[in-house]
């Protein structure tokens, strides 16, 4: 989150791990920058992206759920469709 594994700055990356203890920054790094784009096309700047859950469909990783702030008193679940 505070910005040292991407060129982003402050961002929500991947890391890869064949156990679960030992992690490696993905090839892809960057998920998101701090800003979510709802479906009617507006961008939202957000103090956090975090706590990244996936849900699954049918076996398949369906939406990424995350924790957000949008302002400094309040925080939210934000879910994102995965295509």
């Amino acid at each position: 989150m505070h910005g040292a594994f991407t060129s982003a700055g402050r961002s929500l990356v991947l890391f890869d791990s064949r156990d679960g203890y030992d992690w490696n920054l993905a090839k892809h790094p960057l998920v998101s920058t701090l800003q979510i784009r709802w479906a009617n096309g507006t961008v939202q700047p957000v103090g956090y992206l975090e706590r990244p859950q996936l849900w699954f469909d049918n076996g398949k990783p369906a939406v990424l759920l995350l924790a957000t702030t949008i302002d400094q008193t309040s925080s939210y679940n934000v879910q994102v469709p995965l295509r």
